[in-house]
């Protein structure tokens, strides 16, 4: 990272970069994978907003190999702070004020996409926690349908290590990703989010809350009300966390999924409409 170093800088230190200070406890590999600088040189100096300092901090990395772009060190650092709540160790960023070597933000933007929908799976409070097992076990199961999709609809794989933020949606987990290319994405090229909606099967994606680069998928949405004859109304319907919502949630999905593969009636031509492509799936809310 660089900033136009100031007369008044006081050089605070001269040490190796070492895998913990890279890292941190994100429960990932040190900076995003990048090789690890072999020292590290931070001058601090006055910075415009009051109570607030500037850093300009040299990353030298040693070896053979040409060292990485600063594109690069920006997405690893702004990985860092980002998924740390604009935090770096126990300093607090100001993320728009990230730069390396003349890329900024702006720069950055050209090269990533951002994804975010809710994953209707309870939420967990160890989800907000890298590493911890639950955090793991989704990212995985997210990350395996959406990266590929991802790489089908720009023709080309994203870095590895995306930036992955989980989030209480209404006692749901909401979801946003952000992928980096090699190359600029074309700014013009829109339908991500459809394209998304159409690929993902995965049933806890909520589809109707797939919003990527800022575009919506556009779907046709159906509300339909039912009264359960012989189910009692109980306190723990209304909790999304608990098993007897999930039972109910997961009969009502497998009925309609059994209607949809029986069809929704005739469309133009004698053709039995039904929701492929598209999926299925039902959002349940108990009212009383």
């Amino acid at each position: 990272m660089q900033r136009n170093a100031n007369p008044l800088g006081r050089a605070l230190d001269s040490e190796p970069l070492g895998e913990e200070d890279a890292g941190g406890d994100t429960g990932e590999e040190p900076c995003n994978g990048m090789r690890k600088a072999e020292k590290v040189r931070i001058t601090a100096a006055p910075f415009e907003l009051p109570g607030s300092v500037a850093v300009n901090a040299s990353l030298v990395f040693g070896g053979h190999a040409p060292g990485p772009s600063p594109c690069e060190v920006l997405w690893a650092l702004y990985r860092k702070v980002k998924s740390s709540g604009q935090m770096l160790g126990k300093l607090s960023l100001a993320e728009n004020s990230l730069t390396s070597d003349g890329a900024d933000l702006i720069t950055l933007a050209r090269e990533t996409i951002s994804i975010r929908f809710t994953a209707m799976k309870p939420f967990l409070p160890q989800l907000l926690v890298g590493g911890s097992v639950p955090f793991v076990l989704l990212k995985g199961q997210i990350l395996q349908q959406v990266t590929p999709a991802v790489s089908g609809f720009y023709k080309a794989s994203p870095q590895e290590r995306p930036l992955l933020l989980f989030s209480n949606a209404d006692q749901w987990v909401g979801v946003y990703i952000e992928y980096k290319f090699q190359t600029p994405v074309p700014a013009h090229l829109q339908g991500l989010a459809n394209h998304l909606a159409q690929n993902i099967r995965d049933p806890i994606l909520q589809k109707s809350s797939i919003v990527a680069n800022g575009e919506k998928a556009e779907l046709v949405l159906f509300e339909v009300w039912l009264q359960i004859l012989g189910q009692p109304h109980t306190k723990a319907l209304e909790d999304r966390a608990s098993p007897e919502f999930w039972a109910l949630q997961g009969q009502l999905s497998r009925w309609v999924k059994c209607w949809d593969e029986e069809g929704w009636g005739k469309g133009p031509g004698g053709m039995r409409k039904t929701a492929q492509g598209f999926g299925t799936a039902v959002t349940l809310f108990i009212l009383s």
